[in-house]
């Protein structure tokens, strides 16, 4: 369903997800988050992560299933959806 509602939103031009609430992950996680970024990168939209924890930010780096040019950010999710829009702007 969700790829689905990503293929119909054809003006949107990036996914920005709140990593807030998890303090930690285990490999599903990580695998998920890799799924996810396959099919975000599959339909051409850039991923941010917002309000990213260091140590989650450091085992998303160091699983290297996240690409270096993906944002993994402490930002708010506001400041996130302004970096994003700026982005697309320069583009």
């Amino acid at each position: 369903q969700i790829k689905k509602r990503m293929m119909n939103a054809s003006g949107n031009h990036a996914i920005i997800i709140s990593l807030e609430e998890s303090p930690d992950m285990d490999i599903t996680t990580l695998e998920s988050i890799h799924d996810f970024y396959l099919l975000t990168d599959q339909l051409q939209k850039k991923l941010y992560f917002a309000r990213v924890k260091p140590a989650v930010k450091h085992l998303l780096l160091d699983s290297h299933l996240i690409p270096d040019h993906v944002a993994i950010t402490d930002l708010s999710v506001d400041d996130a959806v302004q970096l994003a829009q700026s982005k697309i702007l320069q583009n």
